[in-house]
């Protein structure tokens, strides 16, 4: 547990302060060790690692981050649907990205949110869902929806801007892969209107902070049937996990 050596604590750290005779008879007692959750060789992303600490199969069992990001929003979710994760994001006039995360913003963003909810492009109904500093949710929801996409964030290429959602290629044109990539695109598009004028932004920049005048997505999903966690025989008892992020 990383932290910094404080003066008025006799150069220690609050952890090495503290009076902690738990932790410290977990440390003397306890042993550590290196787990593969999913199986040796395989990287546990975000959702295999998850999904296997909670006792599923992650190479039987898959979800989208999509899907978990909006449910970590709580968000509801309909088949047919497709959710996305996406950040808040910082561009500069001439549409480059300074901040794929926005100055890792914190306040404001329920508003921010409830601006670019309830848009509709063309027949399409669009929410926007809050989760932990610059991360958000982005569910689509209407006819002939499909998520094999690839959305408008760019990673570690942010230097080339801001990218538009593409459908993914296939042997055959997907139209409601390509619908949905318009539809997204176009809601991107309106959203970079709306956020620019925000009145949080306005005072973010007056400041000086980073404004959230944009979104990034990715890692698109939809639903579908899952089985639900197995309650451990004889005992009665539910799980419980408590995380630090609203992703979890």
């Amino acid at each position: 547990m990383g932290d910094r050596l404080i003066d008025e604590l006799g150069d220690k750290t609050p952890l090495q302060a503290a009076n902690i005779p738990v932790l410290d008879r977990l440390a003397a007692e306890g042993q550590c060790g290196v787990a593969d959750p999913v199986k040796r060789g395989i990287v546990a992303t975000t959702v295999l690692g998850t999904l296997a600490i909670l006792g599923y199969d992650p190479l039987k069992h898959s979800i989208a981050r999509g899907v978990i990001e909006a449910y970590g929003c709580e968000m509801e979710i309909m088949p047919g649907d497709v959710a996305f994760r996406g950040n808040w994001a910082t561009l500069d006039n001439h549409g480059k990205i300074i901040d794929r995360r926005a100055g890792r913003i914190r306040e404001g963003t329920k508003e921010l949110a409830s601006s670019l909810s309830n848009i509709k492009i063309e027949d399409v109904s669009v929410e926007v869902g809050v989760g932990t500093e610059h991360r958000i949710a982005v569910v689509l929801r209407g006819e002939g929806l499909q998520d094999s996409l690839i959305g408008s964030d760019p990673g570690d290429h942010s230097h080339f801007g801001i990218k538009p959602c593409l459908p993914v290629a296939l042997k055959e044109q997907d139209e409601k892969s390509v619908r949905t990539a318009k539809i997204l695109n176009l809601f991107e598009l309106e959203a970079r209107k709306i956020l620019a004028r925000h009145p949080k932004n306005l005072e973010r920049v007056s400041k000086g902070l980073f404004a959230a005048n944009a979104i990034l997505t990715r890692e698109p999903g939809q639903i579908k049937a899952f089985p639900k966690i197995k309650r451990p025989s004889g005992f009665g008892l539910s799980g419980v996990c408590i995380s630090g992020d609203d992703t979890i």
